[in-house]
């Protein structure tokens, strides 16, 4: 029976296709990540993710106690419920994007079942009944792609009573998950869109420029390619490094963000040209000197930071400074999500957190710069900032960690 929301491909979960399937498209997991709902990972973290090429990802104890324990827990379902569900992929018809690898989908598509046998999410919801926050997302993601009004969510512990919550659609929050999964998907191919151009990483991106201003744009930046450049050279680790600047360019978007109320098209200049090309150890990197993006193979290198501090001389640039702490200006929360604003000089800092999570994300803004999203995981110890900030990173962690630690408690008191 055909469902005309979505298709069934023929991939086996696990495999290497299924993997290269799922990084080139937004998956149930994803869901809670970009609706700022998974503790653990931020969307910052894993739009860098999709970015660069596809991964395996890396599988703890539990998660491989959770595989090894599925089918059982599929087997235990079918049996309770009589529902004959069966592993699947499924990919949206409207949006190919959309996608869900899911545990289990009836023979007549009608039925879907999500698995999950770790031992904390058994006890969530052996406690309270319901399916823990961090799940939330990805089951109502399931619900958006299959266009089922509801889901089982299966619990499932060797020993332990199986616990079945049946979970309705949503539809105010699937419309707010699509949009947030539009807007995610749309910078995902942006930027994989712009790099594949100059450096030969595939991207959708190159298709959908189709009003004006963009093809204008994208017209200007092929343009750009071919500017005369000037060459740099040294030695980084015992290793020859060039470098080219296209002279025109840099000129050109050096004037912009100086300029105070810029139009829509001179932003896109400035996302799309400026590149300078690296040439280090036999390869052949970007550096985009506004986006102060690395293309994937420079991202690679352990003398990265060498040579980011290289070429931030070779064309001038200076660091983010900071002279004192930042003042925190208000703190508020808003729909569940705990916030705070503070300032130093010319940087604001935006920071927003889960009162019950690990993950710290900024959104920071420096004078005439563009804004920047970065992010800390306060248990990991990761964290994701550029390098423009990497002199005062230390000073805004530290406010934030602050700030975060005093709102848990007051939250957890009150």
């Amino acid at each position: 029976m055909k469902n005309p929301q979505f298709t069934i491909m023929q991939l086996e979960q696990g495999t290497r296709e299924w993997i290269e399937w799922r990084h080139t498209g937004i998956g149930a997991s994803d869901a809670p990540i970009i609706m700022g709902e998974n503790p653990w990972r931020s969307a910052e973290e894993l739009l860098r993710e999709k970015r660069g090429p596809a991964r395996e990802s890396n599988v703890n104890e539990a998660m491989s106690r959770g595989i090894m324990l599925e089918p059982e827990a599929r087997r235990c379902y079918i049996a309770r419920t009589g529902n004959d569900v069966k592993p699947a992929c499924l990919q949206s018809n409207q949006y190919p994007w959309f996608r869900a690898s899911v545990d289990g989908i009836s023979s007549n598509r009608d039925v879907i079942v999500e698995i999950k046998c770790g031992k904390s999410v058994y006890r969530h919801t052996s406690e309270y009944g319901c399916v823990p926050d961090y799940y939330y997302g990805q089951l109502q993601h399931i619900l958006a792609v299959s266009g089922l009004a509801s889901i089982d969510f299966w619990c499932f512990l060797p020993d332990c009573p199986q616990l079945l919550i049946p979970v309705l659609r949503n539809e105010e929050y699937i419309e707010r998950l699509m949009a947030a999964e539009r807007n995610f998907w749309k910078n995902v191919q942006r930027r994989t869109g712009l790099l594949g151009r100059l450096f030969g990483i595939r991207g959708s991106a190159d298709n959908e420029l189709t009003n004006d201003g963009a093809n204008l744009s994208f017209r200007e930046s092929e343009g750009a390619t071919q500017d005369s450049c000037s060459s740099f050279s040294t030695t980084i680790a015992g290793a020859p490094v060039r470098a080219e600047v296209p002279v025109e360019a840099k000129a050109i978007c050096d004037k912009l963000l100086r300029k105070p109320n810029r139009t829509w098209s001179e932003n896109e200049y400035l996302h799309r040209n400026y590149w300078v090309t690296v040439y280090y150890k036999g390869e052949r990197h970007g550096y985009h000197g506004v986006g102060d993006l690395w293309t994937h193979s420079a991202r690679q290198l352990p003398e990265l930071v060498n040579l980011h501090e290289w070429v931030y001389s070779i064309l001038g640039k200076k660091k983010a400074e900071m002279n004192g702490s930042i003042t925190t200006i208000r703190t508020w929360e808003e729909h569940g999500t705990l916030y705070a604003l503070g300032a130093h000089d010319s940087l604001s800092v935006k920071l927003s957190f889960k009162p019950r999570g690990f993950v710290l994300s900024f959104t920071l803004n420096d004078n005439l710069r563009w804004e920047e999203r970065c992010s800390y995981n306060t248990r990991t110890g990761y964290s994701d900032f550029p390098y423009y900030y990497s002199s005062v990173q230390r000073k805004i962690i530290e406010w934030a960690t602050e700030v975060f630690h005093q709102k848990r408690v007051s939250k957890n008191d009150a």
